[in-house]
């Protein structure tokens, strides 16, 4: 089962990233922040709002270190 997303209201994001509500509007409709409309209001979830921080751990980044074999030649 996948693992459950928690949806932020503008509000939550504003309170959040310390701006307005009136510019995390801008950001999602200008299509910086990705957000999905639900009834009236817009929702943004935490994997989209760390995506647009730069925050993103899902991405796998490969180490430089050495494998088991590289250690013993």
């Amino acid at each position: 089962m996948p693992p459950k997303m928690k949806l932020l209201t503008s509000q939550e994001v504003a309170t959040l990233l310390k701006k307005s509500v009136l510019w995390v509007r801008r950001e999602i409709r200008s299509g910086r922040l990705k957000a999905v409309k639900v009834g009236r209001e817009w929702r943004v979830l935490e994997k989209d709002l760390a995506l647009f921080l730069g925050l993103d751990t899902d991405i796998s980044v490969p180490t430089n270190q050495p494998s088991k074999e590289e250690n013993h030649a």
